[in-house]
């Protein structure tokens, strides 16, 4: 059927069709249906893919310098009076659903964030926490104006993500969970293709490839790189420009110990830097961090210091006790666990190894029981409950973690 509609488009002045004049007629069709779906492709690529507004500034505003300025010092004035944060999110909610989800109203929803709150103050380094499938990843997506919030607000930098992420962008530095990098281009060169997409006129780039250590590969092509050092151009690429805030999501992933200590000299040294990251490492957490957003399926269930963080869910103890070989293991333990439950709190045992056994003990809310009361109960207690030798401290970031998960 296809070949005899051919024939009559082009030959319908009686002429016989030939392979070859088949042939051409075949070439055309493709060269026009080809162009016809790349520019369907493209439209939808442009207008459907990216967010309405960020093409809308673009038409409004431009990358106008003058503009730029007049508005970056009503900014700069708002932080100066204290009535902005680095990073502020209020009520902020993210549903993914098809179009025919939207269009009929049936199909499934997917609420990746159920509006959240929280800010980042200027100078600050706060650690969002979260297991797989929180909305971490979400919360990052709509920060760097990647993807369009359902609901609520968002700002960079006094800058509303959605409809001035041009200007949020340029105030900004992203450090993403893959490597994006250009295999064919060299670590320097990446560092001065990502200086000429800045707004403002970039410093010199070599204290930073000095700083992370990457002055003897700064020649070589990404390809040649180990992945650590790609971690660390990723960095490098999130710095350029002295942005005043940080968005890295799980910067020190894959990287060795040398290379995560760099990264947290280089935050500390940043006083100027506001900082929001991810990370599954919680003892980076508490070592550059002072303060915590927790996320548990798509809902904040903290947000505050780290130190509070502890204190919050259980005012938690570990003690590791090694007990005297003379009693039987199971019967020490169900002492000690009565014991600490009638006189601390609740008690149960962790882990057991031979005759050291690993205790988590939860005060209550209300108790008055220090640290050093702890230790001089179990002080005096040694011979009662048949312990040979001990050691206390407080409840671990990654427990504390466990359980707002948890009981989320």
């Amino acid at each position: 059927m296809e070949l005899e509609f051919f024939r009559a488009m082009c030959f319908s002045n009686g002429q016989e069709a030939t392979s070859d004049s088949l042939l051409h007629a075949y070439v055309v069709r493709t060269l026009l249906s080809g162009l016809v779906y790349f520019v369907l492709i493209l439209i939808l690529d442009t207008f459907w893919t990216y967010p309405a507004a960020f093409w809308k500034q673009i038409r409004c505003q431009g990358r106008s310098e003058n503009n730029y300025k007049k508005q970056g010092e009503a900014t700069d004035a708002a932080l100066e009076d204290g009535t902005s944060q680095a990073i502020y999110i209020d009520g902020l909610t993210k549903i993914y659903q098809s179009l025919w989800t939207k269009l009929t109203g049936r199909g499934n929803k997917v609420q990746a964030l159920k509006s959240i709150d929280f800010s980042v103050p200027e100078g600050e380094c706060v650690a969002l926490l979260g297991v797989n499938g929180s909305g971490k990843s979400t919360t990052f997506q709509v920060l760097t104006a990647c993807v369009t919030p359902t609901s609520g607000k968002a700002t960079v930098a006094s800058w509303d993500v959605s409809s001035e992420a041009i200007y949020a962008r340029d105030h900004m530095g992203y450090c993403p969970q893959p490597n994006w990098l250009f295999e064919q281009l060299t670590v320097y060169e990446h560092l001065q293709l990502v200086s000429s997409f800045r707004l403002r006129p970039v410093s010199s780039l070599e204290s930073i490839v000095s700083a992370l250590q990457l002055t003897p590969v700064a020649s070589l092509r990404t390809a040649k790189l180990s992945g650590g050092n790609k971690r660390r151009v990723m960095i490098a690429m999130a710095v350029v420009g002295q942005p005043s805030v940080l968005l890295l999501d799980e910067p020190s992933a894959g990287v060795d110990v040398v290379a995560r200590r760099l990264l947290w000299q280089l935050l500390r040294e940043r006083t100027a830097t506001s900082c929001l990251f991810t990370t599954h490492c919680l003892e980076e957490s508490e070592a550059v961090c002072t303060s915590a957003v927790v996320l548990a399926n798509g809902q904040r269930v903290y947000s505050g210091t780290i130190s509070h963080l502890k204190q919050l869910v259980s005012k938690g103890l570990t003690i590791q006790i090694t007990f005297k070989d003379d009693l039987a293991l199971d019967i020490a333990t169900n002492g000690v666990i009565d014991f600490l439950g009638k006189h601390v709190g609740a008690t149960r045992a962790l882990e057991s190894f031979e005759t050291l056994v690993s205790f988590e003990v939860n005060r209550p809310s209300d108790s008055t029981v220090t640290l050093a009361d702890f230790f001089e109960l179990i002080e005096n207690s040694k011979e009662i409950l048949r312990i040979e030798r001990y050691s206390i401290s407080e409840l671990a970031l990654d427990q504390v973690f466990h359980h707002l998960t948890a009981s989320s």
